[in-house]
């Protein structure tokens, strides 16, 4: 009998049987280096596309520029009649102004475009209505390899905060001459990023590598946030810029001018026990106390269903309290969402803060940092990290299509080993409502939360209901609080009710989840490539 074949122990090899074996559907599982060469054919074969448009359609003319002093070499793409065509020259302001172009590509020093992506960006400049700007990802070309940086949807907040993000910005003509004008430089695109996105001009977010860029060391970012730094505009009374424990990332951080307006916490509770003794309501109740936040502008309002206020250590947290009977409203077991507005209806404060009774409070200044963001967001809502008591992330926002319908990114790994993006103060599509701040007539103004979810989803809903009212939804991970998710509502069997509601409504907003970028997996909770 003939011998079988050895199976080969090539690392290409193995990686061919066990990407046979998953059927093509489990991308988050391979190597890294298997994920670039898949996101590579997803920006060839949109190039491909665009290529096929451009053979029969011209293209409007793209200026690109280099940051830096006058004068400076320019270069002017466009497609007629499928060809490309470069124009190459050197100028002041006043020379491009006589040039046929309808958009700028600002780079900045070391930053070249790359010309797989150039064909979409033609595209895409062709099919706009009116001014804007546009950015892409970028591909970071080291010695030995190059790395795809996918970048997640348009952001003002993160856009401001990462300096790693401003290598590249797309700006109409009409928007970009009048900020050049007589000038003799070229603003940096690091420069115009915190104007953008306001007064109705609209920044799209292209999935596309559009430059590649040298990589970025430590010592460099560094060395970029203090310039960002110097550079932005104070963010508002009361907050101010900070580095990031990541370099070259910055942070809004509450300062000692921040006044605290009123605030009433909303904590729902059915006095769920703990393993070592005592009540996961009174654990959270003796760690407010260590709130940094004035005693006659907050009050803690609890609603008990088990309506036996003298087991609850109301005198630990030194805030007023007031314990509501919430059994009338819970008959047919824990109701969060109607339990929830029924506790705001009577509420007069002007910020609400939903939070769950199996939370512990681990910083004094938590609470101020979050109201300050909020505020300075103009409103919306805001979550902070949560870890698991072992330290583990445990939310970190939520990410719409993750291991089907959605899920926490990154759960279960060390804070650690979070990306810069998940280390950023960003805007999300959904946030855990375990705690989540609001301001009273934002919430009364989107109707509360969605009833028909009595346990699940409604936390979402409620985030889904803000965007698309158009208010923001941030997550804040410079601030964390302990968490023993699902510790009030355990074993409950009507958890997974509404799954096929929540899906049929927002199923097609969750498979587009707008604040990840299209190309990152969503069978794994890590998210790769970078």
């Amino acid at each position: 009998m003939q011998d079988l074949p050895q199976r080969s122990a090539h690392p290409l090899a193995r990686l061919r049987r066990r990407w046979i074996n998953d059927g093509h559907h489990r991308g988050a599982d391979l190597p890294p280096l298997a994920l670039q060469a898949l996101w590579r054919r997803h920006q060839a074969d949109g190039c491909r596309q665009a290529l096929r448009t451009l053979a029969v359609h011209d293209s409007p003319g793209l200026l690109v520029l280099e940051a830096g002093a006058w004068p400076r070499p320019w270069q002017l793409l466009r497609w007629r009649r499928g060809r490309r065509i470069w124009l190459r020259g050197r100028g002041g302001a006043a020379e491009l102004k006589t040039l046929d172009w309808s958009a700028v590509l600002l780079l900045a020093p070391g930053v070249r475009p790359l010309a797989s992506g150039l064909p979409a960006l033609l595209l895409a400049l062709a099919a706009a209505e009116g001014p804007g700007g546009w950015v892409g990802d970028a591909l970071e070309c080291r010695l030995w390899h190059r790395r795809p940086l996918l970048r997640p949807g348009w952001d003002p907040l993160l856009w401001r905060l990462d300096a790693d993000l401003a290598d590249h910005l797309v700006l109409s003509r009409e928007l970009w001459l009048p900020g050049a004008g007589a000038a003799d430089r070229v603003g940096a695109p690091a420069q115009l990023i915190p104007t953008l996105g306001v007064g109705g001009c609209p920044m799209v977010k292209l999935p596309w590598v559009l430059v590649r860029r040298p990589p970025a060391r430590a010592a460099e970012r560094l060395a970029a946030g203090l310039e960002r730094r110097r550079q932005l505009p104070p963010p508002g009374p009361g907050l101010s810029y900070a580095l990031s424990p990541s370099p070259g990332l910055l942070q809004l951080q509450v300062g000692p001018g921040f006044r605290c307006p009123t605030l009433e916490v909303l904590i729902p509770t059915i006095q769920a026990p703990l393993a070592g003794g005592g009540s996961a309501v009174n654990r959270l109740l003796g760690s407010f106390a260590a709130t940094v936040w004035p005693r006659e502008r907050l009050l803690l309002h609890l609603g008990d269903d088990l309506g036996r206020p003298g087991s609850l250590d109301l005198a630990v947290s030194g805030f007023p309290t007031r314990v509501e009977d919430t059994r009338e409203q819970c008959r047919d077991g824990f109701h969060y969402a109607r339990k929830l507005n029924a506790m705001a209806r009577g509420s007069r404060a002007d910020l609400l803060l939903f939070l769950n009774d199996d939370v512990v409070v681990t910083e004094p200044d938590w609470l101020r940092q979050l109201a300050a963001l909020l505020r300075h967001q103009g409103g919306g809502l805001v979550a902070p990290l949560l870890l698991f008591a072992d330290g583990r992330v445990q939310h970190v926002g939520v990410m719409g299509g993750l291991l089907g319908l959605a899920s926490h990114p990154w759960a279960g790994e060390a804070p650690t080993r979070l990306d810069r993006t998940a280390l950023a103060q960003r805007a999300c599509t959904l946030l855990t409502g375990a705690c989540l701040l609001t301001v009273r007539s934002d919430f009364e103004a989107v109707g509360g939360y969605d009833e028909s979810y009595p346990v699940e989803f409604n936390d979402l809903d409620l985030c889904l209901r803000y965007r698309e009212a158009g208010r923001p939804v941030t997550l804040d991970p410079t601030t964390w609080l302990q968490h023993d998710e699902g510790l009030s509502r355990a074993g409950d069997p009507r958890r997974e009710q509404g799954r096929e509601h929540f899906q049929a409504r927002w199923g097609e907003v969750l498979r587009h989840d707008p604040a990840v970028h299209p190309c990152l997996s969503r069978t794994h909770h890590r998210l790769r490539p970078e």
